[in-house]
């Protein structure tokens, strides 16, 4: 729990700095911010999410290919701690 609290202050810090230097966000970090605010919303100990259902979802949001979106999905859910799988379990 401190990791997501520690990292939203991070994100906080930084969107503060970019509005204080009068930057907007580029497209890349309004991604990332929204990746991290959908993983930190997953129960840490919850059944594995579907990772391309996950970045196909958002893929669609940013008209972006699932390709693209999944690096970063997979990074920033290891960053915090979330559980997932590639495609449909079977069993």
């Amino acid at each position: 729990m401190r990791s997501v609290c520690h990292q939203k202050y991070r994100l906080i810090r930084r969107l503060v700095e970019l509005g204080a230097e009068g930057k907007e966000m580029t497209e890349q970090e309004e991604l990332i911010q929204d990746i991290r605010e959908r993983l930190g919303e997953m129960p840490k100990r919850a059944l594995p999410f579907n990772l391309l259902a996950f970045t196909t979802t958002i893929g669609q949001r940013y008209s972006m290919t699932e390709d693209k979106i999944m690096p970063l999905v997979m990074k920033e859910a290891e960053a915090l701690g979330v559980n997932y799988r590639i495609g449909s379990s079977s069993g």
